[in-house]
């Protein structure tokens, strides 16, 4: 018997939370090598002018 697609929904639903917990780490990590302040942008991603909002 094969487990119901809430068991993997749930997987994919915490993977993708730990992986923004991730990238705004990495992210904030950046700012502080760069010697940046606050980002402008949530989790301190920055967008290039050319890329459409996601």
């Amino acid at each position: 018997m094969q487990p119901s697609d809430e068991y993997y929904a749930a997987g994919l639903r915490q993977l993708g939370k730990d992986l923004v917990q991730i990238g705004a780490a990495l992210a904030q990590r950046a700012r502080e090598l760069d010697g940046q302040g606050e980002p402008s942008e949530p989790f301190g991603i920055e967008t290039a002018a050319s890329e459409p909002p996601p």
